[in-house]
């Protein structure tokens, strides 16, 4: 076989080596479960409108289950509720909760495939990360997807 041959099987073991690595070690610290010590956001109308209250959990873990679409890994990991879903019946009304890693901050998606809360959770302590969520929707006009922000503050607690 020639040295070319070699190197290309090589390069090609180690790209797809660090494509199956999971978190670096730096960020496996992040993985855990966590609650909302702290939220502001306004009380949930009567009507249909998107509330945080719908989408996000008081409690959660980040776990390091990755989320693969069409056989590839998506750089995103899974988010589940604490309790967790028993029942496939509960899978429905939360299918779409990721997390990455982003620098020393966490980009958390809280959403149901159509629609959610998504932003960045910056690190305030070493066990807490804080930051402002926003409604986002999947429909091409703008005045269509509008909700309430969300501010949260989390902190780790023990995983049941």
């Amino acid at each position: 076989m020639s040295a070319l041959k070699k190197l290309v099987i090589v390069l090609l073991g180690c790209g797809s080596y660090a494509h199956a690595q999971a978190l670096p070690p730096a960020q496996q610290s992040l993985l855990g479960c966590y609650e909302i010590v702290w939220r502001s956001w306004p009380p949930p109308k009567q009507s249909d409108a998107p509330h945080p209250v719908r989408y996000i959990p008081e409690k959660f873990e980040l776990t390091g289950d990755r989320v693969v679409w069409q056989g590839r890994f998506t750089g995103r990991f899974k988010i589940e509720g604490i309790p967790k879903a028993t029942d496939d019946s509960a899978r429905v009304v939360h299918p779409m909760w990721l997390w990455w890693p982003w620098a020393d901050k966490v980009v958390v998606s809280f959403g149901n495939g159509f629609s959610g809360y998504g932003g960045t959770l910056k690190r305030q302590t070493p066990t807490e990360f804080a930051g402002k969520l926003k409604y986002f929707c999947d429909v091409s006009f703008p005045f269509a997807c509008r909700g309430p922000s969300a501010r949260i503050r989390v902190r780790r607690v023990e995983c049941p």
